[in-house]
């Protein structure tokens, strides 16, 4: 009786210390989830304005796009990073995808878009641009780079593009938050999962995938696992050595090879 008395007190004991920290860590978990968005899309505001801006209309809605028009049947549709302001790309993007038209879409609430970011929106506004870019051009090749992978990879998984251009992707943004914050449960907290291992397997376009070597930001592993997902000799994967998240530019040798179909598959594990 006595050992049971002394076990009741200590457990009292054990309630009376766990309780506010199981209470403070219900409060972190409530706060992560009711700021999530804004740690996940950060707006940028549209710097240049060399290239013109298209709005994309839906349903008495719209967002914006910056576009770069050629009489090439192929056109390139961008979705950027997280934080990437897209008309700072588009030179780039221009000069990488010589000849073809450059279509590179604006969030919600990103340079001249209104509204509010989510996955679902995003999904839904990159199906309406695909929609307008393939009214005009016979071939499609369709790019994201970071956050925007998760967008190219969905809308390629679902509709018909001629090739995917994938930088610095992720297998889910899910899985990269649960390696940032690994004592939280991330999967039942996270609105906008990006899944797009999930869906990887649905494609059938040819696929470049770009990896930087010192990505700090994306683990190595989460990048793997999104190749692995694609069916076999669908994907090539390129390590571009000494670059980091954010210092990776597009290789336009490459990527110029990678259009015409040279050195089209590798295995994902070199």
């Amino acid at each position: 009786m006595l050992i049971v008395t002394r076990l009741f007190q200590l457990s009292k004991k054990l309630l009376y210390f766990c309780l506010p920290l199981l209470i403070l860590y219900g409060l972190f978990c409530l706060a992560m989830f009711m700021l999530q968005r804004t740690m996940i899309f950060i707006p940028a505001t549209a710097k240049s304005d060399r290239f013109p801006m298209i709005k994309i209309e839906k349903d008495s809605d719209y967002y914006a796009a910056s576009v770069h028009k050629t009489a090439s049947p192929t056109a390139v549709i961008y979705f950027g990073g997280n934080a990437e302001d897209v008309t700072s790309s588009m030179s780039s993007l221009v000069e990488c995808f010589e000849g073809c038209s450059v279509y590179a879409m604006h969030y919600r609430g990103y340079g001249g878009s209104p509204g509010k970011p989510s996955e679902k929106q995003l999904h839904r506004d990159a199906k309406a641009l695909y929609d307008r870019v393939t009214a005009s051009h016979s071939s499609v090749i369709v790019v994201g780079r970071s956050l925007g992978s998760g967008v190219a990879v969905r809308l390629a998984a679902e509709n018909r593009v001629d090739r995917l251009l994938l930088v610095t992707p992720f297998d889910s943004l899910a899985s990269v938050a649960q390696s940032q914050f690994p004592y939280l449960p991330v999967k039942l907290l996270m609105l906008d999962q990006f899944n797009s291992s999930a869906v990887a397997s649905k494609i059938s376009s040819p696929t470049l995938i770009l990896v930087a070597a010192q990505d700090e930001i994306i683990p190595a592993s989460s990048t793997q696992r999104l190749a692995d997902a694609f069916s076999k000799d669908i994907c090539t994967y390129k390590i571009i050595d000494q670059v980091d998240h954010n210092s990776l530019e597009l290789p336009s040798e490459l990527i110029q090879n990678f259009i015409h179909g040279e050195n089209e598959t590798q295995d994902p594990s070199k």
